[in-house]
């Protein structure tokens, strides 16, 4: 819920002024109370209103230790995002009662279990009896396949039922236990993170990511009016996509699926239109550029139509075909606040000293490195971090190239009030003028271009 998030997130940029944090602690509160009255069920939500009081009361206990502290631990952090996902879950479950609705809930801190902060991962490969090596939030397979199991079991002997009524089962988004039991939490995207690691563990051929919206668009619609909607992408289009600041998903969220082979299916929870992301990959070749990917692979090209609110197609829904890619490019990307660091001399030394110098100098400070761009002279190597770790970057790199900097010609400049607009389809690589109708759009509108790199994907 928008407005609880929004009160909660309130509450922790002001914990250190107790007064207006304990406000904005009640008025979170309020929201999901009146939501819960609002189902005029009292015999189903007096227990949830009676744990949202006990949570409000916990998390104050916190803060007057916070005010004393004048800091604000992590775990303080982990237990309000903690708590947010909490209540609209039970406040989901509370609503499925009260229209005799089969349902229960799952308590996604007791199953989901992810690896310690800081722990690395040497699997190069999928494992499930590892944490995947692929995201910055690391699921330990094994731990929570045994515990979704231990929890199905348990709830089958309580009611036998279950096999012949299937059960809506509810899970609050975003939580997890670590390694010693400990609350975690799964980060930026974190509802889509629980739905795609639980349908991993369930070994789940397509996943529903429901949203308010149509799907994926071909651009942020908030910010460009024109945008619509796409029918298709495939895997390594989308991750892309999500990574260069497509507001959707999360590019973690999408990770698990990926390597799982399992579809996901974007769509909006009012009338079920939506986008797929496809596990079928077509590589494109110069001598096979943008192929007919219906041809290759019949399946792809599967006339599906929007679904009703009981997840049924309507038969008076038009017939959309998958498949149908848009001319040049699908989508269109970018990423604000972005800084420019560039190192450049003629005598830093080989490139590929310079580089992996560069980087894991950027690496060791923990740098999230957006774009990368090389000149072919070797004397220049450019990254794109985002601003508010520019300092940190730059301090980073300064130690790494401390002694070729005491040479005149060689120098560390950063551009600040940048961004990347990045542009996606597979296959672009080889259709000839892509790069120049990007060219013209800038220039059109008298945007000049400081660096350019082509991603693996095209």
């Amino acid at each position: 819920m928008d407005g609880v998030e929004q009160c909660l997130a309130a509450f922790l940029n002001s914990s250190l002024e107790m007064h207006k944090a304990l406000h904005k602690l009640d008025e979170a509160a309020d929201i999901q109370r009146d939501v819960l009255r609002g189902l005029e069920r009292p015999e189903v939500t007096d227990e949830v209103e009676q744990t949202i009081s006990a949570d409000v009361d916990a998390i104050k206990g916190v803060v007057n230790g916070v005010a004393y502290l004048r800091a604000v631990p992590q775990e303080l952090i982990t237990m309000v995002n903690e708590v947010g996902h909490k209540w609209s879950a039970l406040t989901l479950h509370a609503m499925l009662r009260s229209k005799a609705a089969p349902s229960m809930m799952i308590d996604a801190h007791s199953i989901i279990t992810v690896a310690d902060p800081g722990k690395n991962s040497e699997e190069q490969n999928w494992d499930p009896d590892h944490e995947s090596p692929t995201m910055e939030v690391r699921p330990k397979w094994r731990d929570t396949s045994e515990r979704l199991a231990t929890w199905w079991h348990a709830a089958l002997s309580r009611d036998e039922t279950m096999l012949d009524a299937p059960r809506i089962v509810v899970v609050a988004g975003s939580t997890a236990r670590d390694g010693q039991g400990a609350p975690a939490t799964l980060g930026a995207g974190g509802s889509d993170l629980t739905a795609s690691l639980l349908g991993r563990v369930l070994g789940a051929r397509r996943l529903f990511i429901w949203k308010g919206q149509d799907g994926i668009f071909t651009a942020d619609p908030s910010r460009v009016p024109e945008a619509f909607p796409i029918d298709e992408l495939e895997y390594d289009e989308a991750m892309e996509m999500f990574c260069f600041g497509h507001p959707v998903m999360h590019p973690s969220a999408l990770a698990p699926c990926q390597e799982a082979d399992m579809q996901v299916e974007v769509r909006n929870v009012y009338n079920g239109a939506g986008t797929i992301i496809n596990c079928r990959m077509v590589r494109s070749s110069p001598d096979h550029p943008s192929p007919d990917r219906s041809a290759v692979d019949p399946q792809i090209n599967i006339p599906t139509t929007p679904l009703d609110e009981t997840g049924q197609a309507t038969s008076s829904s038009p017939v959309v075909h998958h498949g149908q890619g848009l001319a040049g490019c699908k989508a269109v990307t970018s990423i604000d606040e972005v800084a420019l660091i560039s190192v450049e001399g003629p005598t830093l030394g080989p490139a590929s000293d310079v580089a992996d110098r560069f980087l894991a100098a950027l690496s060791g400070r923990n740098i999230r490195v957006l774009m990368l761009s090389q000149a072919s002279s070797d004397c220049t190597l450019c990254v794109a971090v985002p601003r508010a770790q520019c300092a940190v970057a730059v301090s980073a790199l300064r130690a790494a190239f401390q002694l070729e900097l005491r040479r005149s010609q060689n120098s560390i400049s950063v551009t600040s009030g940048m961004s990347i607009t990045a542009i996606f389809q597979n296959g672009m690589a080889w259709r000839p003028g892509v790069s120049a109708v990007l060219m013209r759009a800038m220039a059109a509108a008298g945007i000049s271009i400081r660096a350019i790199a082509q991603g693996s994907s095209e």
